[in-house]
């Protein structure tokens, strides 16, 4: 089911990485043709913003650069430099003391729109922040609060990504496409989830053919934290396959097929799944 990782402070303080159970059957992966066109498939992965290659621990990995010290990791996910040489070097994924997330205090979130962000977009993040309030005990305030809040803005290149969890100060969120569903994804990450594909027991469902992926990507499929409840093929955080020369970076071991996700599947909400796991992390 859900992958939630609470990432906390590097302060010597530990990392939590958690799912909870499912309210209903687990269903199967949404197929997808092998040679359908990925260009089609790529609301969440940010191709538009330039690709640098960081030596990290001696090993080399391909990010987004972001130009202000700032890197996109595993397609969409904020962090810096020294967060990914922290992840990295966690060879076992249990500490995972990357982006110092934590949990948002009194699970209350605070945002602020940035000068500039479309009244059509602003309409779209404050229909997926009722929907996940609506369903779960995080609440989304207008304002600074004390200092830790969301920056709400679309960024030069139209980036959809966030910072996972409260990494502390003012934080990124960047809408560029106007889809309920990507936004409710990037909401998911500021609250503190993770994607469903690097859960621990992703190879009992899901194959990663290693060879569709260039090496210097191959630390986007690494998995980390540890299990609790069961995969969600439903989950708003689960990537879909990709398609390369007729190639897919990831099959469903149950069907031998690549697979889609929520959104891409037009199920722009939050699975059963998903609201469990934030329930349960929000006591």
């Amino acid at each position: 089911m859900k992958s939630i990782k609470l990432i906390l402070s590097m302060a010597f303080l530990a990392t939590l990485c958690f799912s909870c159970e499912k309210q209903e059957e687990n269903e199967a992966p949404v197929e997808t043709a092998i040679g359908e066109d990925t260009e089609a498939k790529e609301v969440l992965f940010n191709n538009h913003v330039p690709t640098t290659i960081l030596k990290v621990n001696g090993e080399e990995v391909a990010v987004g650069d972001l130009g202000n010290g700032e890197y996109l990791y595993n397609g969409d996910i904020v962090v810096s430099e020294t967060d990914l040489s922290e992840f990295l070097s966690d060879q076992e994924g249990v500490k995972a003391n990357w982006a110092g997330a934590r949990r948002w205090a009194n699970r209350t979130i605070y945002y602020q729109f940035a000068s500039g962000f479309s009244s059509s977009k602003r309409n779209t993040v404050l229909s997926a922040m009722r929907h996940i309030s609506s369903r779960t005990r995080i609440r989304f305030v207008q304002g600074r609060g004390r200092g830790n809040y969301v920056n709400i803005f679309t960024d030069a290149r139209g980036g959809n990504y966030a910072t996972v969890g409260m990494a502390g100060g003012r934080q990124s969120f960047s809408l560029g496409r106007n889809n309920l569903g990507v936004a409710i994804h990037e909401l998911g990450h500021t609250i503190g989830l993770h994607h469903e594909h690097s859960r621990p027991d992703r190879d009992r469902h899901i194959r990663i053919n290693w060879n569709a992926i260039p090496s210097d990507s191959r630390s986007n499929f690494r998995k980390t934290g540890n299990n609790y409840g069961r995969f969600d093929w439903n989950s708003i955080m689960l990537y879909p396959s990709r398609t390369r020369n007729g190639v897919s970076d990831m099959v469903s071991i149950s069907t031998g097929r690549p697979f889609n996700n929520a959104i891409e599947s037009g199920r722009n909400y939050l699975s059963s799944g998903d609201i469990a796991c934030i329930n349960a992390y929000y006591r």
